[in-house]
């Protein structure tokens, strides 16, 4: 069902077209041929570039074909969506061929695994894969085996990728996933995960995202490879675009959870108890309204017994927005919504430190190099006055600072703040 927009206060010339976008890959929402053929040259190019950000081209293609809007939008747009819908299709096939390769390599080795998100969600839960874009290959294993099965790869026709500084040991303490590697043959690249938290929760949360032998226990297989189980998916899905990126990593999300639901039996008892043990209650509400909203998925709504009201329609409207951030500024959009809000002094502070001072791989990336010196340190200069420029130039930017400012309205919803 259609329902009635509430803006947001919060508003910026962009929005309209942000408004179009999420509507026309909506399957709930609709847009008239109207109100296309009311674009200038200049909106089409900001919804192109938007939309080529967040990898929604090969869903624009689908669903200008299904609401019969071709006529309203300009021949070389449609022929950029029907490009990017091909490539999609063609690097499907490239990523089965490689899914299925790393298969063979961890069962002959009997080391188990999970493909994580995207290789499960593309090859079964959508109608066609090519609508759901791959970028790379996430796998899960556990930390004590992930040095072995980084070796084995590299021995079997993966490369660690010459972009990534990130020392090998360093990273199993500092990221949730090792150097990303890249398939010889087909070229596409590789993470391999030891957690699906970038800030794991400690050494109590038994039975959540944080524990691995849990998370492996459950798996499912479908033609002979082991995913994540639909329940964990769906909150891996959910606390990554939530919590992780802040909203920052596009619409694709409200997609992915609505095809999700429909597609797969959710344990719906465990999916709470996890949220709950996470403290992501809130988060995981916010993103199934915004499923609801934009596709219709309602089902979840019976299997929630809590006390927490859905977010007022202005607060849902600005995490849809934030879906939609520009790639250029969203890391610096979260910062300033980070240190915007009403924590502690000592919380700022610990932020503050953590942001200020960069551990040497970054600083390593910063400069361009391949892989991580001792005299990365000396970057450091250039890099503080990199991101001081950026923190200048960000106050003088209306959009970027109506971000911020939606991002602080959802962090105070998602955090039960008063704004």
């Amino acid at each position: 069902m259609v329902e009635n927009r509430v803006h947001s206060p919060i508003t910026a010339p962009e929005d309209d077209i942000k408004h179009v976008l999420l509507d026309l890959i909506s399957t709930a929402q609709t847009v008239t041929g109207d109100r296309l053929k009311s674009f200038a040259d200049k909106d089409w190019y900001a919804l192109c570039k938007i939309a080529k950000q967040h990898r929604v081209g090969p869903m624009l293609h689908r669903r200008i074909q299904a609401l019969e809007l071709g006529d309203a939008v300009p021949a070389d747009v449609l022929n950029q969506w029907a490009s990017a819908y091909r490539k999609a299709a063609l690097r499907y096939l490239a990523f089965r061929k490689t899914l299925a390769r790393l298969n063979a390599i961890l069962e002959t080795a009997n080391i188990p695994f999970a493909a994580l998100k995207g290789a499960w969600l593309s090859q079964y839960a959508y109608d066609d894969p090519a609508l759901r874009p791959l970028r790379d290959i996430d796998i899960l294993v556990e930390p004590a085996k992930v040095l072995s099965v980084y070796a084995l790869l590299q021995k079997n026709g993966f490369v660690r990728d010459c972009d990534s500084p990130m020392p090998l040991e360093g990273a199993l303490y500092d990221a949730k996933h090792l150097p990303p590697m890249r398939c010889i043959e087909t070229g596409l690249h590789l993470e391999v995960h030891t957690r699906l938290l970038t800030v794991p929760l400690g050494s109590s949360a038994q039975q959540t995202l944080d524990d691995v032998p849990y998370l492996m226990a459950r798996r499912q297989y479908r033609d002979g490879i082991p995913y994540l189980s639909p329940t964990d998916t769906l909150l891996h899905l959910i606390v990554h675009a939530a919590y992780d990126h802040q909203f920052n990593n596009g619409p694709l999300t409200f997609s992915d959870i609505a095809v999700l639901l429909e597609s797969a039996d959710i344990d719906w008892p465990i999916f709470w108890q996890m949220a709950q043990a996470g403290n992501w209650t809130r988060g995981c509400i916010m993103i199934l309204e915004l499923a609801s909203y934009y596709h219709g998925s309602d089902a979840w709504r019976e299997f929630y017994s809590g006390s927490i009201a859905a977010p007022l329609p202005h607060q849902r409207e600005s995490a849809a927005l934030l879906s939609l951030q520009d790639f250029d500024y969203r890391g610096l959009i979260g910062i300033k919504a980070e240190f915007g809000d009403d924590a502690t002094v000592s919380n700022k502070a610990h932020r503050f430190v953590k942001r200020a001072f960069p551990p040497l791989h970054h600083l390593a990336s910063f400069s361009g190099a391949a892989t991580t010196r001792y005299w990365s340190i000396l970057q450091y200069p250039r890099w503080l006055m990199y991101q001081m420029n950026r923190l200048i130039f960000a106050k003088h930017d209306a959009g970027l600072m109506h971000d911020v400012g939606r991002a602080k309205d959802v962090r105070n919803w998602m955090y039960d703040k008063a704004p």
